[in-house]
């Protein structure tokens, strides 16, 4: 077979699994999408942290989110790293983070260049559920901010990229640091009024989520991007099931559709796994964007003599936008 990059063996692809379909005259790739990554300079058995920046909010929240599944090419053949993934914190590369992955040895292949080691994240179908790659790093290590009495103001804005350039103290076996992008989470002290009211619905649900209103109160206290949450009880048919649907807060924002607003598929898996420590062990949290459906209201009105009609006809228009959709 001729692949893209090279060529292999035909009975080098037989699986088990494929051995009672026969050879195929053209090589296979079933999958909707593949990502390669080639590391060069590594030695196996290695363990590799590599940093996926992602363009958060890329990936479509309406398609169900998909398993990346990871392999390696060892002789002309893909072998499953599914018990090799030592920790993901891109969610299936929904959101930027770290995957750990512990790489056994691999033999020579023809089917991509001998000289790197290669390495293969696949989505069997729906490749909109996962966001767009804006870059890939090796090497990568996570690094929190440890207050030291610093000015209360210092998560207004983000860490600016190129800020971090060396370590407090010299590790002789690193030999230098690149910080690439910038900071990202952390919150500004909450204000006296904001205060009152949250230590006033923390007495009511003594962050457990039991009601309906300790869902809800919970989710927007802990997630300041969210304008509304409404939480829906389970079907008779469906016990121990519920579901919440959330509104973005876009003010000050400029969305794609401001009477349409989604919450991207990152921000709807925090929000689950937030609720998974809080909820009882038998409740089935299901999070989604809200459905919207579109209202043309027309009305007869007459305005009084004085004043400019065209003004007031635009005013009139923007209130009942504003009444209908009050996030917009």
């Amino acid at each position: 077979h001729i692949h893209p990059f090279g060529y292999c063996d035909v009975e080098a692809e037989r699986t088990s699994s494929t051995a009672a379909l026969g050879l195929p005259f053209l090589p296979r790739y079933d999958n909707d999408g593949e990502l390669y990554i080639a590391l060069k300079d590594l030695h196996a058995p290695q363990t590799v942290s590599i940093f996926f920046q992602m363009a958060e909010g890329s990936a479509d929240p309406d398609v169900k989110a998909q398993q990346v599944l990871w392999s390696y090419l060892s002789g002309d053949r893909w072998q499953p790293l599914d018990r090799h993934i030592l920790s993901d914190s891109t969610r299936s590369l929904i959101n930027s983070g770290i995957i750990e992955l512990a790489l056994e040895p691999a033999a020579p292949s023809t089917r991509l260049r001998g000289d790197y080691y290669w390495i293969r994240a696949t989505v069997p179908q729906n490749t909109g559920s996962v966001c767009d790659i804006v870059g890939i790093h090796t090497q990568a290590v996570p690094a929190t901010f440890v207050d030291h009495n610093n000015a209360p103001d210092h998560f207004r804005e983000p860490l600016a990229a190129g800020t971090i350039t060396q370590l407090a103290v010299a590790i002789p076996e690193i030999a230098g640091i690149h910080q690439p992008y910038t900071s990202y989470g952390g919150r500004m002290a909450e204000a006296d009024g904001m205060f009152s009211t949250r230590v006033s619905e923390r007495l009511r649900h003594k962050q457990r989520a039991l009601t309906m209103w300790d869902y809800e109160r919970l989710i927007l206290n802990r997630f300041p991007e969210l304008y509304k949450v409404k939480c829906i009880p389970a079907r008779p048919d469906q016990p121990g099931s519920l579901t919440l649907i959330v509104i973005p807060d876009i003010r000050n924002k400029l969305p794609f559709d401001p009477f349409e607003p989604k919450a991207p598929s990152n921000l709807l898996a925090d929000v689950r796994e937030y609720l998974v420590a809080r909820a009882p062990v038998f409740a089935a949290v299901d999070v989604r964007n809200a459905h919207y459906v579109s209202v043309r209201v027309r009305l007869g009105v007459r305005f009084r003599g004085a004043g400019n009609e065209e003004f007031y006809k635009q005013t009139l228009n923007d209130e009942l936008n504003r009444f209908l959709s009050p996030w917009a």
